[in-house]
């Protein structure tokens, strides 16, 4: 699941609590962030080469150097191992000798890396385009025909937005010519620091995708995953004011159609009703979050295939049972939807809220 600060803060706080663990063991500062800069090193010298690995002798150097004359059982390099930040392989060189290697033991965790270092090395925040011109470092994105792995492509539409508050497609508008691009921006909402994270031109990419049969079922995930997030700049209610002043034929158009073909698949459209339905009274749940989970479930009810439209009736009523606040505020918010199917299975959440109320 994302962190309540995006992914970059989660492994901060994974990198973070590894070193106050190793501080304990080989008796350094924990104040120094020996675990980030020895995954930091590894990582440069993994964005230099374009390569996930090291052999064992350069981890063994670039670590140690950080906490020289340690030994070996006490080395930064075997705790890093030990805590499974480092992880051990065999390849096969060129000259087809086995041969020990080592890489960062996530592979997420290495591709965000990996990103850092690249942003690092050569994106100037007062001249973002700069990097990815062509014959400069960053110009590979821009090529369809070099590869690049999707989780670096991922970790970059993550982190540019971050840092320099533009989308990587403004940056280089010829990465949408990558094959995971798509995949890769999508993902990516799930997992940015919000709201900071998102602009104007992260919606017109959306807006595109959306409007995409090749993309628009994956939209339709990313968007049900983000809808329950407060203060999310996708959430429930940006989704509510987008659906609500759609016309129904163009909303089931799209909609409706992504909603029969999304369940059953054990995605977000099925957590979340699944979640709902294991509610009960006895659950606290903030109010921001009641309104925002009872307005996607909702919207939910404007499909035909009637094993959803059903399942997310009962889930409605199992979420509200004792909140007839939420009830009432649902009822207001959809008073004036112009499609029936929505209207009289509102209406009936709210009979039977009130009854078992």
């Amino acid at each position: 699941r994302r962190g309540s600060q995006g992914i970059s803060a989660t492994f901060d706080l994974f990198l973070d609590a590894v070193n106050r663990r190793l501080s304990g063991q080989l008796d350094f500062n924990p104040k120094r962030s020996l675990v980030r800069m020895a995954v930091k090193s590894l990582a440069r010298v993994f964005a230099e080469r374009g390569e996930h690995w090291v052999t064992e002798a350069e981890a063994e150097d670039l670590v140690n150097d950080l906490l020289p004359d340690q030994g070996f059982e006490r080395s930064l390099y075997r705790g890093l191992i030990t805590e499974g930040v480092l992880l051990k392989e065999v390849v096969w060189n060129r000259g087809g000798a086995r041969e020990e290697v080592v890489q960062i033991g996530y592979q997420r965790l290495c591709d965000h890396l990996c990103a850092e270092q690249l942003l690092d090395l050569h994106l100037d925040p007062s001249e973002p385009h700069a990097a990815f011109m062509p014959g400069k470092p960053l110009a590979f994105l821009s090529d369809p025909q070099e590869y690049v792995a999707p989780g670096l492509l991922e970790a970059l539409c993550v982190q540019i937005p971050e840092k320099v508050a533009k989308e990587l497609v403004e940056l280089t508008p010829r990465v949408e010519e990558q094959c995971w691009f798509a995949r890769a921006f999508l993902q990516s909402l799930i997992w940015r620091r919000s709201p900071d994270a998102f602009s104007e031109a992260t919606f017109d990419v959306l807006n595109r995708l959306m409007g995409s049969d090749q993309t628009i079922d994956e939209a339709l995930e990313v968007v049900v995953t983000l809808a329950t997030i407060p203060n999310h700049p996708l959430n429930a209610a940006s989704l509510h004011n987008v659906l609500l002043n759609e016309p129904m034929p163009d909303r089931d158009a799209w909609w409706s159609t992504c909603l029969h073909r999304a369940y059953g698949n054990k995605g977000a459209v099925d957590r979340l009703v699944e979640w709902a339905w294991s509610v009960t009274p006895t659950h606290k749940l903030d109010g921001e979050v009641l309104d925002l989970s009872s307005t996607a479930l909702a919207w939910m009810l404007t499909t035909s295939n009637r094993y959803l439209r059903d399942r997310a009736t009962k889930a409605l009523v199992s979420l509200l049972t004792g909140q007839l606040s939420a009830v009432a505020r649902l009822v207001d918010r959809f008073a004036e939807v112009d499609d029936p199917y929505v209207a009289e299975r509102v209406y009936a959440v709210a009979y039977g809220c009130a009854m078992r109320s």
